[in-house]
């Protein structure tokens, strides 16, 4: 695949689609999409496709359309390309397949166009586009010429904010930003070192992790935690390490909690008694799918002193959790009590991994290793008893784990996007802002009017997310302000900034009335910079400000 690819980018090549009949000869255009939020155009939509390069157009003219979309510089998020035809009458069903960390997630035909949402994965993702395809027998080539083609970002899924050595800079409650670790220095090659931006960063002081990653709020009921962290070291003698706890913590879940709601059981709380969005709700319902096992798991560490949080796989559609003890993090998967090793025995000896490891070693053969025969069961019968995993094994409750399901789960971690939960809005996916410096050197988004509803793309899910990925496009290098105006004047913590691209932050400082503002140097004209309010004390529910406006000017 990588040869076909890579011989794509400078001619047009030979592509047979698996299972898929061309309505051409098999030949298409490559296309690089340098997008980072769009929207990116080519051509113009004005019924004439004589402003578009023909290499950028079909088989082998304007009437022909069979490309390769490539995303070099993709940041995982959500796509909509749309394709306008010059025919404003003709409707076509185009074929619109998969090649490479890419999912499709809609497609819409109108007439004189269609469009394609999808969920690109990581950077260099390839989708192939056949315009002309319209089953058995094509359209005339005339129905499928295009006029323009445009591609814009419509939701960006950012990296877990602490995760690995990839933080936000932390700010201090003076008007100076506390700076930690060292600034991201990339390489001059643009494309390679968006492989490399997010595994570097700023490191988490230790302090810090044990402060933000042991807190429980008063929502989780410490009765339900203490009961069952009772539960689960009762079969354990002596003194235990950090990590003989967490494998027994992690052998609890696996076996105690069922996949799904069991038809006959009496529930111990009600709905209404307990959130929902907290550990101990899920451990008292006795099941829970990836996410809830997870949000039980890492409760139950915490409360047992262990730093804990939910990790998403996105690519891998799951959930896991990492716990830190010995200075690092590691990955445990709370649904079938797997964890990756570095040795080939359970000894002792080795390291579980983190999920950043998985990613950086880029080996799919970590030796892969599970705590409990028995998942499912509605009952704790035996502490973590370890044994590695067989590349084929079913346990009675669950489902069977084949050979190519062993095989997905091996070198899933290594292609996935780390990133929080995918269950809340808030958390793992965040609305790109736009501010093109073409149109002036002061813009803003919504208004500081006290209503909320003029702003509609600011945070995640609407206004009440303050989640945010702010691309400037045009932007001179210099220094800018970028003003936060909350909906309420009592802000509990200055929101954190993450430094993805050309940026650098000088001060952040949170003044009376609900107004935040940060002052940043910007050396890169396509600088980008990621707003994240979710980086207080409670990482279980959306604890965020409504937005009124964003305000950003070149000082």
């Amino acid at each position: 695949m990588d040869e076909v690819l890579n011989h794509s980018l400078s001619s047009p090549a030979v592509f047979a689609q698996p299972g898929t009949k061309s309505s051409g000869n098999g030949w298409f255009r490559p296309i690089d999409i340098p997008v980072f939020s769009g929207p990116f155009w080519i051509g113009t939509v004005n019924q004439n496709s004589g402003d578009v390069p023909s290499s950028h157009l079909g088989s082998s003219a304007p009437g022909g359309a069979i490309h390769l979309l490539k995303f070099p510089y993709g940041l995982p998020g959500i796509y909509r390309i749309t394709y306008f035809l010059v025919d404003p009458s003709a409707v076509l069903t185009p074929a619109v397949t998969e090649i490479e960390d890419v999912a499709i997630r809609d497609v819409e035909r109108t007439e004189g166009r269609f469009r394609v949402d999808c969920r690109i994965q990581q950077h260099n993702a390839v989708l192939l586009v056949d315009v002309a395809w319209d089953g058995p027998e094509p359209p005339p080539a005339s129905s499928c010429e295009i006029d323009a083609i445009s591609v814009e970002m419509l939701e960006l899924h950012p990296f877990l904010e602490p995760y690995g050595e990839l933080t936000s800079k932390m700010a201090t409650w003076s008007p100076e930003l506390e700076s930690v670790g060292t600034p991201i220095v990339l390489p001059d090659d643009f494309e390679h070192s968006l492989g490399t931006l997010f595994e570097k960063g700023y490191l988490w002081k230790e302090s810090e992790i044990l402060e933000k990653f042991l807190y429980l709020d008063s929502e989780f009921s410490l009765d339900i935690l203490q009961a069952s962290l009772a539960e689960v070291f009762s079969l354990s003698s002596g003194t235990l390490s950090s990590e003989q706890r967490a494998l027994e913590i992690l052998a609890y879940v696996t076996q105690k909690m069922y996949l799904s709601e069991p038809e006959t059981r009496t529930k111990e709380l009600r709905l209404n008694e307990v959130p929902w969005h907290t550990g101990s709700f899920w451990l008292s319902q006795g099941w829970g799918n990836c996410y809830y096992r997870s949000l039980a798991f890492v409760s139950l560490c915490r409360a047992a002193g262990l730093p804990a949080r939910v990790v998403g796989l996105p690519n891998m559609d799951h959930v896991m959790a990492e716990t830190y003890f010995d200075g690092a993090w590691h990955l445990l998967d709370p649904t079938y009590g797997f964890f990756y090793y570095t040795h080939d025995t359970y000894d002792g000896d080795g390291k579980i991994l983190s999920l950043r490891d998985l990613r950086v070693s880029g080996n799919p053969l970590s030796p892969l290793f599970k705590v409990s025969d028995d998942i499912w069961i509605g009952d704790f019968r035996a502490g973590a008893i370890v044994s590695p995993v067989p590349d084929s094994w079913s346990s009675p409750n669950a489902w069977p784990v084949t050979n190519g399901w062993m095989d997905y789960y091996r070198t899933g971690p290594l292609i996935t996007f780390p990133c929080s939960t995918p269950y809340f809005a808030g958390f793992s996916r965040a609305r790109p802002l736009r501010f093109d410096f073409a149109d002036g050197d002061s813009l803003q988004v919504g208004t500081p009017d006290g209503n909320v509803s003029d702003a509609p793309e600011v945070g995640s899910a609407g206004p009440y997310n303050g989640v945010n990925a702010l691309f400037f496009q045009h932007a001179p290098s210099g220094r800018y302000a970028v003003t936060y105006k909350f909906l309420f004047d009592d802000v509990p913590h200055i929101p954190a900034a993450v430094e993805v691209w050309g940026i650098d932050v000088v001060s952040s400082t949170l003044y009376g009335g609900g107004t935040w503002q940060l002052i940043i140097d910007v050396s890169d004209p396509n600088a980008i910079l990621f707003v994240d309010q979710i980086h207080g004390d409670n990482d279980f529910q959306d604890a965020v400000w409504a937005v009124d406006a964003i305000h950003v000017s070149r000082l």
